[in-house]
């Protein structure tokens, strides 16, 4: 995993020569680690020390690489690295056949598939901000926007209603990708289209656990 071709590879994805250090450090020091725990590990429980351990390393996958895979996703020549690099970054927030309920929808902008999109976002969208009623006017009008391809006015909305989202509403994978693919969707990037697959995916499954426990007590 840690031979030249990872380092070559993790290069190409931008990372910075600290962060691969980081990243190829890791493996010998879980090897130094494990002598230390592995005395723990019967009496805390096999499957609960590999969830553990698996959660801190997808956390830690997360924080350092959604960034550099959307820079690479939108700039990517072809289309099917573009929607690979992108259901990847959908992966770690999860609800991926979200992601391809969406991407569906952008790239063939079908009638139905957008009725469903707009469908989901209605309902989903006003629970997590804190002015259910402009949100929903919003959705509305995004709908409108898709109909006739107009994805500036689309990002200017989704923009508005990123604005209405408490800070605590969406876990920081889910902000991370809002944050950085939006911008990029409206510099009109060759990949404009997965950034914007992404953003909505990450708005539609992307809700925090205290966001999830408000919605239930809502509905």
């Amino acid at each position: 995993m840690a031979g030249p071709v990872f380092l070559l590879f993790l290069n190409h994805l931008g990372f910075g020569k600290s962060q691969i250090g980081i990243i190829l450090g890791i493996i010998p020091f879980l090897g130094i680690l494990s002598l230390f725990l592995s005395s723990i590990e019967p009496r805390f429980g096999y499957k609960r020390s590999y969830l553990s351990m698996s959660g801190a390393l997808g956390f830690l996958k997360v924080q350092e690489a959604i960034v550099p895979i959307i820079n690479y996703m939108a700039e990517a020549e072809h289309e099917i690295t573009r929607q690979s690099l992108a259901y990847s970054v959908a992966s770690i927030i999860g609800g991926e056949n979200m992601f391809l309920l969406v991407l569906r929808h952008i790239r063939k902008n079908l009638a139905e598939t957008r009725e469903e999109v707009h469908y989901r976002l209605r309902k989903r969208l006003p629970k997590i901000t804190e002015n259910p009623k402009k949100v929903r006017e919003l959705v509305d009008q995004i709908l409108i926007s898709s109909r006739v391809e107009d994805y500036s006015n689309q990002a200017s909305l989704i923009s508005e209603i990123v604005n209405l989202i408490p800070e605590d509403h969406l876990t920081p994978q889910a902000w991370t990708v809002v944050r950085h693919a939006l911008p990029l969707y409206e510099k009109g990037v060759r990949g404009y289209r997965e950034c914007m697959v992404l953003v909505l995916h990450a708005l539609l499954v992307g809700s925090s656990p205290s966001s999830h426990i408000k919605i239930n007590m809502r509905t």
